[in-house]
C-alpha cells in the first residue's frame, strides 16, 4: 500500500489530480483502474449497490499501487466514517454537508487528537506503516461534498472550517434543489453560475475543489478554471455506454 496520498502531494506541487469514481462495486474494476495511473479513485459506497466487504476488496485491489483510494460514504455517520477510514481510505467524501457545522462534525470524526477525535483501532489502516497513525491527519483526507443551494450559499463558512481538506460540488443534485434539470455540463447559466459561486469560495479559501466531468476535453476546461481534481467517468456508466455503442453498431451492420 502507498504510504503517501498522490492527490495531496499533487496539489502541493500546484499540479491538478485525476480519477475515476467506481459505483460497480467490483475488485476487478478497481485493480485495473489503479494500474492505469489515475491520481485517485472513488469507492461510491453512497449509491453504489455494494456492501462493505466489497468496498474492503476494492480497497484491497488498489493497494499496491500509488493511486489515492477515497470513499464515498453515505451520511456523515460517525461509525461510516470511521469504518471507511480503518478499512484503508486515504479520504473520505460525505455528501449533504450544507453548513459549517456539518463540516466541523465530520472532521471530529475522521481525525485524530487534538483535531477530532478519532479512535485509535481498525487493522488495514496499519498496512500503511507502524509510523501512519502519527502521520494520518496529513494523509487522510477530509472532502465535503456541495450539492444543494443551501450548501452553495455557505460554501465560504465550510470550507473554512479547520481540517476540511478539500471539496466537491455535485451539479445534477445542486440543480434538482434549485429547480432545474440534472445536467453534469451545467448548460444552464443558473446552475453555472452557481458552480462558480463554490469554486471562487475554493479559491478563496485555497480548498481544492473536484467536479465530475464526461470527457478529457471537459476536464481539462475545468482545470483550466481553477478546479484542482477531477474525474473523467463512472465505471458503471463506461461499461453501459460501452455496451451500448457496440450492440447498436453492430444492430446497424445487420440492417444493411
Amino acid at each position: 500500500m502507498s504510504t503517501v496520498n498522490r492527490m495531496k502531494n499533487l496539489w502541493n506541487a500546484g499540479k491538478p489530480a485525476i480519477g475515476a469514481w467506481l459505483g460497480l462495486g467490483s475488485a476487478q474494476s478497481a485493480e485495473y483502474l489503479a494500474r492505469e495511473d489515475f491520481d485517485f479513485l472513488v469507492i461510491d459506497h453512497e449509491h453504489g449497490c455494494f456492501g462493505e466487504d466489497t468496498e474492503v476488496d476494492q480497497l484491497r485491489a488498489i493497494a499496491g499501487t500509488d493511486t489515492t483510494p477515497i470513499v464515498r460514504i453515505g451520511n456523515n455517520s460517525p461509525n461510516l466514517i470511521k469504518r471507511a477510514l480503518d478499512s484503508g481510505a486515504l479520504g473520505i467524501i460525505v455528501p449533504h454537508i450544507e453548513s459549517a457545522e456539518d463540516a466541523k462534525t465530520i472532521v471530529q470524526e475522521a481525525k485524530y487528537g487534538p483535531l477530532g477525535i478519532r479512535s485509535f483501532g481498525g487493522k488495514r489502516w496499519q498496512l500503511y506503516g507502524d509510523d501512519f497513525q502519527p502521520r494520518a491527519n496529513d494523509e487522510t483526507l477530509v472532502i465535503t461534498l456541495i450539492e444543494s443551494h443551501s450548501g452553495v450559499k455557505k460554501a465560504t463558512e465550510i470550507l473554512s472550517v479547520p481540517g476540511v481538506d478539500a471539496c466537491v460540488v455535485g451539479p445534477c443534485d445542486l440543480a434538482i434543489t434549485m429547480g432545474l434539470e440534472p445536467d453534469i455540463e451545467c448548460r444552464d447559466p443558473r446552475l453555472g453560475e452557481a458552480v462558480d459561486a463554490v469554486l471562487a469560495a475554493a479559491i478563496e479559501t485555497s480548498t481544492p475543489l473536484g467536479i465530475h466531468c464526461t470527457s478529457a476535453e471537459t476536464a481539462k476546461r475545468r482545470i483550466d478554471q481553477g478546479f484542482k481534481w477531477v474525474t473523467l467517468f463512472f465505471d458503471d456508466y463506461l461499461l453501459v455506454n460501452a455496451a451500448r455503442q457496440s450492440v447498436r453498431g453492430m444492430r446497424e451492420l445487420l440492417a444493411e
